[in-house]
């Protein structure tokens, strides 16, 4: 992501959006607003041995009075046998006042991996930049592996957390892939 990494990126007071995974060691967001049709990344966190609700108490500290929308794994739309009764990680996010869009189903890895991909350096134009201090995506983008000879991450490596988050981002809100059909919808409770 080198020539992705820009200093000159700065938080324009827009809403903000976050891409997240809900893997819990650890939980991974990655911080960012529009720019026209550009990502602007701001942040990265990586939260050891969290959960849903303590992310969602770090990104209210860190970023009060924003309107914040959550775009996460779809999987988060299943409940989960560590959540309270009837809670999913999109309610509890939407309860902590977040917006959650996210598609009815998640896209296949390979077609968010492409997506991002085209974000870092399409056609020759970067359309994903990069604030320096989002260390932990600098860093999962940098030593990301892939499994020998096929397209699947190397989960082994620790870095494709804060990858995931960044891909369930740029596919929900900027997708560039063409001829693609994707229902998505915002999660309310």
């Amino acid at each position: 992501p080198v020539g992705n990494v820009d200093p000159t990126v700065a938080d324009t007071g827009a809403e903000l959006l976050v891409g997240q995974d809900f893997n819990v060691n650890p939980m991974a967001s990655v911080i960012a607003v529009r720019v026209a049709d550009e990502c602007h990344v701001l942040d990265a966190l990586e939260v050891p041995v969290s959960n849903t609700e303590e992310v969602a108490a770090e990104l209210k500290r860190r970023y009060p009075d924003r309107r914040i929308v959550v775009c996460p794994d779809p999987s988060g739309r299943a409940r989960k046998t560590s959540a309270p009764v009837g809670q999913t990680d999109f309610t509890l996010l939407s309860r902590a006042g977040f917006q959650v869009r996210a598609p009815m189903a998640a896209p296949v890895v390979v077609d968010r991996v492409n997506n991002t991909q085209a974000m870092l350096n399409g056609g020759g134009r970067r359309r994903l930049r990069i604030h320096p201090r989002a260390k932990a995506l600098i860093t999962g983008l940098a030593n990301l592996t892939y499994k020998e000879g096929t397209s699947i991450r190397d989960k082994a490596s620790g870095f494709d957390h804060v990858c995931d988050a960044l891909d369930y981002l740029l596919w929900q809100e900027f997708n560039v892939l063409q001829n693609r059909t994707v229902r998505t919808g915002d999660f309310s409770i």
